[in-house]
């Protein structure tokens, strides 16, 4: 069960994006600052994300979202589980640059105690319908750490494939990336 929505949806104090069987996709806002840093400062769960974020640059993360939703209408939200409405997680779809080239990315991180559990290949697949039921693309990519197995699998599971591969140097360490694609209808 997955539910989209294009804009905003109020049920029970919950203002959704995305509703799936175990989790709410909502936007991030500064009240959300304490259990953002609990994923983003956790160094296991950002290992495939470059790394733990500074307090300032947890900030800027909320700021930088909030100016996608204003721009775009979307940008990466908190994934939240429902039974306990707490922040699991964060995912969205967001530009990147591959080879200098933008590119839409399907992102999410889900904190590392929550690994294994499925709540990242709910995620990715509530995002991938979103992209070409909400947004109507055509594509959807996924750039991925070649040590992360975890979401190479979940995205083969997802219909996308590797097109590319790159090594980019983040904070001074060279780290190879996949580029895994999938296009409408596939």
């Amino acid at each position: 069960m997955i539910k989209l929505h294009k804009e905003l949806f109020f049920e029970g104090g919950i203002s959704m994006i995305i509703e799936t069987e175990r989790l709410y996709f909502e936007p991030l806002g500064s009240q959300d600052l304490d259990a953002l840093k609990q994923i983003l400062q956790n160094g296991k769960t950002m290992e495939s994300y470059g790394g733990v974020r500074s307090d300032e640059e947890c900030s800027q993360w909320i700021d930088r979202q909030q100016q996608r939703y204003e721009q775009l209408g979307y940008g990466i939200w908190s994934i939240l589980r429902k039974d306990t409405r707490q922040m699991i997680g964060q995912g969205g779809l967001v530009y990147h640059n591959w080879k200098k080239e933008p590119v839409l990315d399907l992102v999410y991180i889900i904190k590392n105690e929550y690994w294994q559990q499925g709540y990242g290949k709910e995620a990715a697949a509530a995002l991938e319908r979103y992209a070409f039921e909400t947004l109507d693309v055509e594509e959807v990519n996924s750039i991925i750490r070649d040590t992360n197995e975890y979401s190479q699998i979940i995205s083969l599971g997802l219909g996308m494939e590797v097109i590319d591969r790159k090594t980019d140097v983040y904070r001074g360490v060279s780290r190879p990336h996949y580029l895994y694609n999938v296009k409408r209808n596939k």
